[in-house]
């Protein structure tokens, strides 16, 4: 039977497990080392998920090792690195804090194992596709697979059936559906929980049924009730800002036009009150008035002035010496001025050029966000903005190449992955994660 689990109530589990181990653990000794994590629990197969969990900082450890500046595909330099990580591999020494984390995800991970194999066997074939997915690689990750190992072997035997070779690389779509063909079919067996069950609840009791995912239901919103009486704007609140509500916006005053009367012709010598004068309506003329001339200010330009500077210093009381000093200092600093210009002319045109080239580049469209990124990327990505977690990189970076459209990317970025990582959505690496999902949707 295959359970659906509530991934918070199976965090507590595995957390409250991994303390009490290591609590017990490291009571006796600082450190664990690569043998003592081999039989680290009574449940082989919590030790090598662990194990598998160390593998992957390793390799990521390895990956940091890149560097611009140096050749790493020299033969000569992945020798000598495959031996440096070869050498710390026999060397490892965790302290509790380091460890304790490795051991919480095994143990979560080997519980989904047991109720739910498809979740954890899809998160493997996600991590592994970090690189080229192989039949090689999934072979090389059968040796940490212990629980429901028949459905590992199986996904691989039918691989191979369809006439692929140990390194063609193949699609992770592809290898999910083989692998949900396996678990729907009636071939296979999977391995009965019960035991490993009382395994776990020897040292931290475990009920299934508290793992088990419970839906809450949501209750209908009450229906909010429109008034059909009245106007819109009987519905408007007082909830508006104190601020616009202290703003009062004042009417200007009118401003009368002043009327001045006219000037009325007597015609005759009586002299009549104004208002029964009648007012002629013909329009004023204003009599144009003469041009004046103004002065012309010609510009003047230091190269049309002569100085004499025999009469400059003698009129300035100078010796002719320190006026000529100063000439000299003056012509310098004309040269260095004119020269710093062009040059700054020149870096910023070369700045531009190389700015548009980048931008060009940037703004090529892209097939696929997982092709399109190399290692130094899928890294630096891992690390800023999913905590170290390759796995939750994979999971999102395989929905993000599902999405048709920029807005579905979006919305999923936001709704699954922006709030729960804590992204700042303005920092450099989720601008630049964003530009990269953006190239797969320039049309």
């Amino acid at each position: 039977m295959i359970h659906t689990i509530n991934p918070a109530a199976l965090n507590r589990y595995a957390n409250a497990y991994a303390k009490h181990t290591c609590d017990t653990f490291f009571s006796q000794q600082d450190s664990v080392s690569g043998k003592d994590m081999v039989s680290f629990t009574d449940i082989p197969q919590v030790n090598y998920l662990i194990l598998f969990k160390l593998f992957t900082n390793w390799k990521q450890e390895a990956g940091r090792l890149q560097s611009p500046y140096f050749d790493y595909s020299q033969d000569e330099v992945k020798s000598a690195l495959e031996n440096l990580m070869n050498t710390l591999s026999r060397f490892i020494m965790v302290k509790q804090e380091a460890f304790e984390p490795l051991v919480a995800d095994a143990v979560s991970a080997t519980i989904e194992l047991l109720l739910s194999p498809r979740n954890q066997f899809v998160s493997i074939l996600k991590y592994i596709d970090f690189e080229p997915l192989t039949i090689q690689r999934l072979q090389d990750h059968t040796r940490y697979i212990r629980i429901n190992r028949t459905v590992w072997e199986s996904l691989i035997a039918k691989l191979q059936s369809t006439g692929l070779e140990s390194s063609d690389v193949l699609s992770l779509d592809k290898a999910i559906a083989v692998l949900e063909d396996i678990l729907t079919s009636e071939e296979i067996t999977l391995d009965d929980p019960e035991e490993y069950i009382a395994q776990f609840s020897a040292l931290v009791p475990l009920e299934v049924s508290e793992l088990e995912k419970i839906e809450e239901e949501k209750k209908p919103e009450p229906e909010k009730k429109v008034s059909t009486s009245g106007s819109f704007f009987d519905t408007l609140g007082d909830d508006l800002p104190v601020s616009s509500q202290e703003k009062v916006v004042k009417p200007l005053p009118k401003i009368q036009p002043k009327t001045e009367p006219l000037p009325i012709e007597n015609k005759s010598t009586e002299t009549k009150p104004i208002e029964n004068q009648p007012i002629d309506s013909k329009p004023i003329i204003t009599p144009e008035l003469p041009p004046v001339a103004l002065n012309v200010i010609h510009e003047v330009k230091a190269e049309d002035v002569k100085v004499d500077i025999e009469e400059f210093a003698k009129a300035a009381n100078k010796p002719l010496v320190s006026v000529l000093s100063v000439k000299k200092k003056m012509e310098e600093t004309t040269l260095n001025d004119t020269l710093n210009k062009d040059l700054t002319t020149l870096n910023e045109k070369l700045r531009k050029e190389d700015s548009t080239f980048i931008e060009k580049a940037q703004n090529q469209p892209i097939t696929s966000i997982k092709d399109a990124l190399n290692l130094n990327q899928k890294y630096y990505f891992i690390n800023s903005l999913f905590g170290g977690d390759n796995i939750a990189f994979a999971q999102a970076i395989y929905e993000l190449e599902q999405t048709k459209d920029m807005d579905t990317a979006m919305k999923l970025l936001q709704v699954k992955y922006a709030h729960s990582l804590g992204w700042d959505l303005q920092s450099e690496e989720y601008i630049a994660f964003i530009d990269v999902i953006e190239r797969k949707f320039i049309s």
